[in-house]
Formats: C-alpha cells, sequence, structure tokens
C-alpha cells in the first residue's frame, strides 16, 4: 500500500507538472521537484518526498533486502506526510 500511494502521488504530480506548469518529465524525483519548486507542496516536507521515493523503490525493486522493521517504522511518518500531501494539492485545486 505504501508503494502504491508514493505511485499515485508521482503519478498526480507529473499531471500536474505537464498540465499547468508545462512541464513533461517521467522522473518521479522530477514531479516533486516542480510541485515543490511551484509552492503547490510545503517545501519543509521536501527531504521527506525524497526519503518516501526511496523507500518506494527499494520495495518496488528490491534493491536491497526489505527490512520489514525499517518499513514498519516508516508507516506513521509516511502516513503523515502523505496526509499533508492531500491536503495541498487539494488546496492547489480548490484555488485554481
Amino acid at each position: 500500500m505504501l508503494q502504491q500511494g508514493i505511485d499515485l502521488a508521482t503519478d498526480i504530480d507529473q499531471h500536474i507538472a505537464a498540465t499547468t506548469l508545462n512541464v513533461a518529465d517521467s522522473s518521479s524525483r522530477r514531479g516533486f521537484e516542480d510541485l515543490l519548486r511551484a509552492s503547490v507542496l510545503p517545501a519543509d516536507l521536501e527531504q521527506d518526498f525524497y526519503k518516501s521515493l526511496a523507500l518506494r523503490n527499494v520495495i518496488t525493486h528490491h534493491y536491497v533486502e526489505v527490512d520489514l522493521g525499517i518499513v514498519s517504522n516508516s508507516i506513521p511518518r509516511v502516513l503523515d506526510v502523505y496526509t499533508q500531501y492531500v491536503k495541498s494539492i487539494s488546496r492547489w485545486l480548490a484555488s485554481r
């Protein structure tokens, strides 16, 4: 579920960047960077977004053996960060 939620957020980022900011890039990190730069997302969460992408990559691609303890300990922070993400995107959409 963590991986799917992060994937959905990166899809949303890329859609907003392409349709509103006229930036087309397939990079998940670039989507977050574009929305952070446009102040759609809060800058204080920048490192959390990048950490979540790294966690997603480990889970998805098994770059290293997945430590379930690390994943388990990450859940509360990921939920907090993406709750703030949803609120930020909602505010941005409401302002349009």
